[in-house]
């Protein structure tokens, strides 16, 4: 369903893409790749350098490789565009800490701890939450599931709540308060 159109007229001022492809590799680990690209429909002019009209303002690139427990691997942050030279690119490295973490409960605020304020781009760290979507998204269908492990969406979204008519329907093992 579209979103209702705007009843006043309006000038469309800034556009961010986020995309994210997911690969299986021949060698059985799984390949992330994310893009953020920022552009204004207007020329600016910022204390660092101009942008044309539809010029990428930002363009940043993350790509990790996974196993298949969720485990970070490798990474690699390509910057195309940035405002900032030799501001914005200076932390590119620091996000191989991302190595050896496990996307999963708790990753999100093993993120923030490393990567919060100064210590990290908020463009890439934007990425590596939506990139962790991305990757359980891209894994889901592959990942190997057991009777005796709960399946990893219960208890990630409102639809999959512990004690909803999902898990209940889907998953009535796992639906009582014990196993939330």
């Amino acid at each position: 369903m579209p979103l209702k159109e705007s009843s006043v007229a309006r000038d469309r001022l800034h556009t961010r893409q986020i995309s994210i492809e997911g690969y299986r590799r021949e060698d059985g680990l799984w390949d992330i790749e994310a893009c953020l690209l920022d552009r204004k429909d207007y020329d600016l002019n910022l204390v660092s350098c101009a942008r044309k009209a539809g010029e990428a303002i930002h363009c940043m690139r993350l790509s990790w490789t996974l196993d298949s427990s969720l485990t970070i691997l490798a990474v690699e942050v390509a910057m195309d565009a940035f405002p900032y030279a030799g501001a914005c690119d200076a932390i590119a490295k620091r996000y191989e800490k991302l190595v050896g973490l496990r996307i999963g409960a708790g990753f999100r605020r093993a993120v923030g701890d490393l990567f919060r304020d100064v210590n990290g781009c908020s463009h890439i760290t934007e990425l590596v939450g939506t990139m962790a979507a991305g990757s359980i998204q891209t894994l889901a269908p592959y990942l190997k599931r057991d009777d005796e492990t709960r399946p990893f969406q219960i208890g990630g979204c409102h639809a999959w709540a512990p004690d909803g008519a999902l898990v209940k329907t889907y998953y009535p093992k796992w639906a009582d308060a014990k196993n939330a």
